[in-house]
């Protein structure tokens, strides 16, 4: 009589040990929550964290506000990332916040890191570092830090994109030449002298951000305007800061 059929019991084992990996993985996505407003996930345990840091610290006398950033803020923790916090607080609240931290730690087996923030040294800190601040950071509670444009040192640019489609093929290397600028190559005898004209957006401090897309200083939109309607083009203009070189 013919012994049981080896494959089948490797097969059943495949599908047995294929099942618990489902499992498993179902278990891994059950453990991870989405940020709101669908902006990426971030593990389940971070999640309480997050939510009991906010709701903890609150509590404490000084802290004025609570702003989450870095991967967990857009998403993309992993299971040994830190979770960054940015807290506005007085110096004495300081050892305070840290109690409350440390215990969530303890609990709830993640790793805070934390940057303490006073508005009066805000010359200390790295002005891009809050500008992302301002720019990215979730607030867990209070509010971002109020910073004007010059305290981040951020100037005010225009972003303009143009339409071109209704200019003769003629006319369109022209307002490229005139825009971009152009160079010319002319050999005499053995020699070749090389003109090069520097086009608007040399001179005005701008630069080329795509097929019909261009990014000026504030002071050169008139300019650009005049440009633009000198040769029938459209445009639509967005208002941008940008820090400076």
């Amino acid at each position: 009589m013919p012994g049981p059929s080896r494959p089948r019991q490797v097969r059943l084992r495949r599908l047995r040990d294929e099942g618990r990996s489902r499992q498993g993985a179902e278990e891994l996505r059950d453990d991870r929550v989405r940020l709101p407003g669908g902006a990426g996930v971030i593990p389940r345990r971070f999640a309480e964290a997050i939510r009991a840091a906010a709701q903890e610290l609150s509590q404490v006398p000084g802290v004025r506000s609570v702003v989450l950033f870095g991967s967990a803020a857009r998403g993309t923790a992993k299971e040994d990332s830190d979770i960054d916090l940015f807290i506005d607080c007085d110096r004495a609240a300081e050892d305070a916040a840290w109690k409350v931290l440390v215990g969530l730690d303890g609990r709830l087996h993640v790793e805070f890191s934390v940057m303490f923030y006073r508005p009066e040294e805000r010359e200390a800190f790295d002005k891009q570092f809050l500008e992302s601040i301002v720019r990215q950071g979730r607030v867990l509670f209070g509010g971002l830090p109020v910073l004007t444009p010059d305290q981040l040192d951020l100037q005010p640019l225009r972003l303009v994109s143009y339409q071109t489609g209704r200019l003769s093929p003629r006319k369109r290397a022209q307002f490229l030449r005139e825009i971009d600028g152009y160079e010319t190559r002319k050999r005499v005898g053995r020699k070749v002298y090389v003109v090069r004209k520097p086009g608007f957006l040399k001179e005005a401090g701008g630069w080329r951000v795509g097929r019909g897309a261009v990014v000026v200083p504030e002071e050169s939109i008139e300019a650009l305007d005049d440009l633009l309607r000198r040769y029938g083009a459209t445009r639509s203009i967005i208002a941008i800061w940008s820090q400076r070189p």
